[in-house]
């Protein structure tokens, strides 16, 4: 389905007054564990649409985070209303919490095909003939629900949310990281900027920091690995884009991993052990 026909049957069930959200919508938003009407369960959905069939027409393949920079850019060129940008950043979010294992696959000769122009293609083909996939997230599985619900400040995101991480964008390509840092970097400060809600510059610091960190290891349980990519993305943002230093905290915050102590035998192990052992390879274990 087109961008413009989504709108158009948005403008429809507006007029009717029916505004039920589609089920596949309802399973997103539930897997994300956020609980809406129905009006608001319509509009996000509505959001949700429009981004997939942007992204499958314009995406060239893209990461799901570099597909949301992308499709916030186009939004933006109509000059919406904050209200407008505020509620797609919350489909946004809550798409990206719902669904997972988002790829992209080549078109195949099993899959439903229209005729468009005297040729038939696949309705849901991208670029190159390429189709984007993904998948609703289960329920509840791994406290997919517990760890959502918490993960958003109630006061809402910073005021300079996009200014920061446009800031970060650009100090990341100057500094010449990898595409795959920056999206990775981008993402971690996303999630801390919503975790800590709207603060100021000069309000952020070490004890949000440090508080976040301690969310990530006591409440998601994410791995030692997972705290120190987020915290190296959090110690590039205040160095490089608020000009700020952590201090203290580059050397004591990182996750320690955990070691794994050799498997040794016991006395009695042992003594079993040599009493099944004989000749000459009973004298080299004695």
């Amino acid at each position: 389905m087109k961008t413009n026909q989504s709108a158009e049957e948005a403008k429809t069930h507006t007029a009717k007054g029916d505004l039920k959200p589609k089920d596949a919508v309802r399973r997103i938003l539930e897997a994300a564990g956020a609980e809406v009407s129905d009006k608001e369960a319509f509009w996000l959905g509505h959001h949700m649409e429009r981004f997939v069939n942007h992204t499958r027409k314009h995406g060239e393949l893209l990461e799901f985070p570099v597909a949301v920079e992308a499709y916030l850019s186009f939004f933006m060129q109509s000059k919406p209303a904050d209200w407008q940008v505020d509620q797609l950043k919350q489909a946004l979010i809550l798409f990206g919490r719902g669904t997972e294992r988002w790829r992209w696959v080549k078109a195949t000769d099993g899959e439903p095909m229209t005729e468009y122009g005297g040729q038939k293609s696949n309705p849901m083909a991208g670029p190159g003939g390429w189709v984007l996939r993904y998948r609703v997230k289960a329920s509840g599985v791994n406290g997919t629900l517990v760890s959502a619900q918490g993960e958003v400040s109630p006061k809402g995101a910073p005021v300079e949310l996009e200014a920061w991480i446009d800031g970060l964008r650009r100090a990341i390509r100057v500094n010449h990281y990898s595409i795959r840092t920056e999206q990775t970097y981008i993402e971690h400060l996303r999630r801390f900027l919503l975790y800590t809600g709207p603060v100021s510059a000069e309000e952020l610091g070490e004890k949000q920091v440090q508080r976040y960190l301690e969310y990530l290891a006591l409440t998601r349980r994410v791995a030692a690995s997972s705290q120190n990519q987020a915290f190296s993305a959090l110690l590039f943002f205040f160095k490089r884009v608020l000009v700020r230093p952590l201090g203290d905290m580059e050397e004591t915050a990182r996750a320690r991993r955990g070691k794994k102590l050799p498997e040794v035998l016991g006395k009695e192990e042992v003594r079993k052990f040599l009493a099944l052992t004989e000749g000459t390879g009973g004298l080299m274990a004695a």
